[in-house]
């Protein structure tokens, strides 16, 4: 199971020297059910996706 917010928000994160909404992204998650790993990676060969920000952060900070 991908954390395809993370990316996103390690960006802002950095970007407004401001790791908030990083934190209470992370401290939200929840394993789904047993047996299960999430896979956090912070860019890919596609670069950083910034779709998985949504309703997360406010549009205009994606």
């Amino acid at each position: 199971m991908y954390n395809f917010a993370l990316p996103p928000l390690v960006l802002h994160a950095f970007h407004n020297g401001n790791a908030t909404d990083l934190a209470n992204w992370a401290g939200s998650l929840a394993v789904p059910y047993e047996n299960v790993a999430l896979i956090n990676f912070p860019a890919s060969h596609d670069g950083i996706g910034l779709n998985g920000a949504r309703g997360i952060l406010p549009e205009a900070e994606i």
